[in-house]
C-alpha cells in the first residue's frame, strides 16, 4: 500500500497522546495510516465517515486539514482497526471466529454482508499466518458440511491444522471440523484407560479418534463417518501423526454397529442431532462402559435433557451408573455446547 492523503487532525505534539486516546473513544481513528509528525505538530488519521456532529466533536481538539500518510507497518490486534465502515457497520461485526491451519473461517451478520470483501481483506491483514478467509454461512445436511463461501485470499481451504501435538488436513469446505473442542478431546483421551474399545460414532477427520490413539493405549478405535470425505481425511490424518490402532469405518452407524464389538467407550459428538443415535449407542455399549453425549442445548434445560437421557437407558433395559454434565464452549447467545458423561453398570 501507496501512501495515501488522508483527513487528518493536527494538533500539537505536547498532548497528542491524549488526544489520540479521545479520538479513539470516539471510534474517529483510522488504524491502517501512520500518525504523521513534524516539528511540534502531529496529524492523526481520521475516519472518512465521520458526520457532521461526529467531525464539530473532532474539530474542537486541533485542526482538521488532509495530509499524506504512510500505511500502517504494524499487524492490528484487531481486524476491526483496518476498517472504515459506518459506526452502526461496525457495531455488528463478528468478534469472534475460527482460524483452522491458514484458513479463517467466520459468521457474519446480513446486515454486514455486502462488506464481506472487506472484512475478509482486513482479517488476511491482521492474521499474518493465514491465506484464505471464509464466510460460514451454516452447517448443512448429514454429513454436517459447513456452507462456506471465500471472501478473501485462496480459493483452496485445504490446510493442515495443529491442535493438541497433532497435526490434521482437512479442508473445512468438505468435511466438518471445529477447533474449538481441542480441550475436550484432550480430555476424553486422559480418561482412556488401557486396553480399552472405544468407538467415535462420528468421527469427521479424526480429532477425537487420534488424539485418543496417540495419548493413550486403548486395543483399538472404531473411527465411523458418513461422509467419504472426512473418512479420506482421516486415513491421511492417521499415517500424518504416526498412530496405530484407529480403525476408519464408511458409513451410517446404525448400520455399522452391527459389525463392531462391544466398546467401553462411546464418543457421539453430533449435536443438536445426537439424541436420535442414543438408542444406537446403548446397544453397542458394554456393561460399565461410559458414554459421551454432546449436545447443544439452552443452559436453564439440562436437567430436562439429563432426565430424558436417563429415560432412553432405562428403556433400553440399562442403567446409569452416573449421567454427569459440563459446560464445553459458548455457542451463542441462548445455547451452550455441554457434554453428558453416562456411565452405565
Amino acid at each position: 500500500m501507496k501512501s495515501a492523503t488522508a483527513r487528518c487532525l493536527r494538533v500539537l505534539r505536547k498532548g497528542a497522546e491524549g488526544v489520540r486516546q479521545a479520538l479513539k473513544g470516539l471510534n474517529a481513528l483510522r488504524g491502517d495510516l501512520q500518525v504523521s509528525r513534524d516539528g511540534d505538530s502531529v496529524w492523526l488519521p481520521l475516519r472518512e465517515d465521520l458526520g457532521p456532529s461526529e467531525l464539530k466533536a473532532v474539530s474542537a481538539l486541533g485542526t482538521i486539514e488532509d495530509r499524506a500518510l504512510e500505511p500502517s507497518k504494524r499487524i492490528p490486534k484487531n481486524y476491526r482497526e483496518l476498517l472504515d465502515l459506518p459506526p452502526d457497520i461496525m457495531e455488528l461485526l463478528p468478534r469472534a471466529y475460527d482460524v483452522v491451519g491458514r484458513v479463517i473461517v467466520l459468521k457474519i451478520p446480513a446486515k454486514v454482508a455486502k462488506y464481506r470483501s472487506e472484512i475478509g481483506e482486513a482479517l488476511l491483514r491482521s492474521r499474518a499466518e493465514a491465506v484464505s478467509v471464509a464466510w460460514d454461512r451454516g452447517v448443512k445436511g448429514e454429513d454436517r458440511i459447513r456452507d462456506l463461501e471465500v471472501i478473501a485470499g485462496e480459493k483452496d481451504l485445504e490446510t493442515v491444522h495443529m491442535e493438541n501435538g497433532l497435526r490434521f488436513a482437512v479442508d473445512p469446505s468438505k468435511v466438518y471440523y471445529s477447533p474449538r473442542l481441542a480441550t475436550e478431546r484432550a480430555r476424553v483421551a486422559e480418561l482412556v484407560k488401557k486396553g480399552e474399545v472405544v468407538a467415535d460414532l462420528f468421527a469427521g477427520i479424526g480429532p477425537f479418534s487420534i488424539t485418543i490413539a496417540k495419548r493413550a493405549s486403548p486395543s483399538a478405535v472404531y473411527a465411523v463417518d458418513i461422509n467419504p470425505a472426512a473418512i479420506d481425511y482421516l486415513k491421511r490424518n492417521i499415517k500424518l501423526n504416526h498412530v496405530t490402532g484407529v480403525v476408519p469405518m464408511l458409513g451410517d452407524i446404525r448400520n455399522v454397529a452391527g459389525k463392531l464389538p462391544k466398546a467401553d467407550r462411546l464418543i457421539m459428538n453430533l449435536p443438536h442431532s445426537a439424541f436420535d443415535f442414543l438408542q444406537v449407542a446403548l446397544g453397542m455399549a458394554r456393561p460399565g462402559a461410559t458414554v459421551h453425549f454432546y449436545d447443544i442445548i439452552e443452559p436453564d434445560k439440562r436437567a430436562v435433557r439429563k432426565e430424558e437421557l436417563a429415560s432412553v437407558v432405562a428403556r433400553e433395559g440399562r442403567k446409569p451408573s452416573a449421567i454427569t454434565c459440563r459446560l464445553v464452549r459458548g455457542y451463542s447467545t441462548f445455547e451452550s455446547h455441554f457434554v453428558f458423561d453416562i456411565t452405565l453398570d
